[in-house]
């Protein structure tokens, strides 16, 4: 496992690791104050995750172009794992997810953040070998602009067609019977993220004051954020929505900047503690809840959608108490996970398919 470990980078494990503590923040928010109609304790747990979709994107994105640079040799056989990985992420992740949102929301329509991630695993490392990063980062930026651009101006004439909408472009929570993290902005976000990777892992080797410029970098994108949001005051709805630091649904563009300019700090600051040897243990427990993200992201939701939903608590001043026991069996089972390396498990058999058909093919060439 050792060996494992460090072919990984310990600020951007950590860093997805709090990202993670922000969705479990969240999912228990919507699983106990929701039944008991504490909107008020709902509102400030949502708001408090509020960043942490378009963080735990941005750093998916930022560790591909990362190891692809750090890791150059062996990047194609990652690829191979990483496609593998988001074709599980599309099947058995999704029906295991459906599950427990069944139990809390009662129907199936739904399309996860999962579901965008396991497209962005797909298609992103190919991307990555094959296209340069000044391509990737006009790709991103379009696919996000044609998203809004047809969230805006495209009216379905039938249920499909608002689905394929809902799915691809985005719509409001349930307005049509779907709640979708769509695929064309959250890819476009992954793409944007990756070229940065590949100029951290650059930094990083060359020792050149790599944080600091991730700090420069995170302000940058908070600051553009909160300009467009500002600018969008006034204005019509439709640029208010699209210009909104809280539009998620879909993610506009000042949102997208300011939730991943948040993350990007924060992952400034786990990356200087990690340099500056503080809190090492804190961050190396983040980074193995960082590395188990995918079963942490499926545990959590029976934990809140099923477990805590179906006790009906009583909302009282205790609930730091309940969330933190929460938290503790969500890391029990990432300790366990990421100690006897459950990651290898997370497949449907693509790279044992593929290499099945190499020794094959060495056969028949001898």
């Amino acid at each position: 496992m050792k060996d494992r470990v460090s072919r990984r980078s310990l600020f951007i494990d950590a860093s997805r690791g709090l990202a993670m503590l922000l969705v479990c923040v969240s999912h228990f928010g919507i699983s106990y104050f929701g039944p008991g109609g504490n909107t008020r304790g709902s509102h400030l747990t949502s708001l408090i995750a509020l960043p942490s979709t378009a963080t735990f994107i941005l750093l998916s994105g930022l560790l591909l172009g990362f190891l692809s640079v750090q890791s150059a040799a062996s990047f194609p056989k990652l690829s191979l794992k990483l496609m593998d990985r988001g074709l599980f992420l599309l099947g058995p992740a999704h029906g295991l997810i459906m599950i427990a949102h069944y139990v809390i929301f009662g129907n199936v329509r739904f399309f996860f953040i999962t579901d965008a991630i396991g497209f962005c695993l797909l298609l992103g490392p190919w991307l990555v070998a094959t296209v340069s990063p000044r391509t990737r980062m006009a790709l991103g930026a379009s696919l996000i602009a044609i998203a809004w651009f047809g969230y805006l101006h495209w009216v379905p004439s039938g249920s499909s067609g608002w689905l394929m909408r809902a799915i691809f472009l985005g719509d409001t929570p349930f307005k049509h019977g779907w709640l979708t993290f769509p695929v064309l902005p959250w890819f476009g976000s992954y793409l944007l993220a990756t070229p940065l990777g590949e100029k951290l892992a650059t930094w990083r080797k060359a020792g050149d004051g790599f944080v600091a410029r991730l700090g420069a970098i995170s302000l940058l994108m908070l600051g553009a954020g909160v300009a467009l949001h500002l600018l969008g005051r006034g204005q019509s709805e439709t640029v208010r929505d699209l210009l909104s630091g809280g539009q998620k649904y879909p993610p506009g563009p000042a949102f997208l900047l300011t939730s991943a300019g948040a993350g990007l700090g924060a992952t400034t600051l786990v990356a200087w503690l990690e340099q500056r040897g503080i809190f090492q243990g804190l961050l190396a427990a983040f980074a193995i809840v960082g590395r188990s993200s995918l079963v942490v992201f499926v545990v959590q939701y029976f934990v809140y959608y099923v477990g805590v939903f179906s006790l009906h608590l009583a909302v009282s001043r205790l609930w730091p108490a309940t969330l933190a026991i929460t938290l503790a069996i969500i890391y029990g089972v990432a300790f366990c996970w990421d100690r006897y390396i459950g990651n290898d498990y997370l497949t449907v058999g693509l790279p044992y398919l593929f290499r099945g058909r190499a020794g094959e093919a060495s056969t028949t060439q001898s």
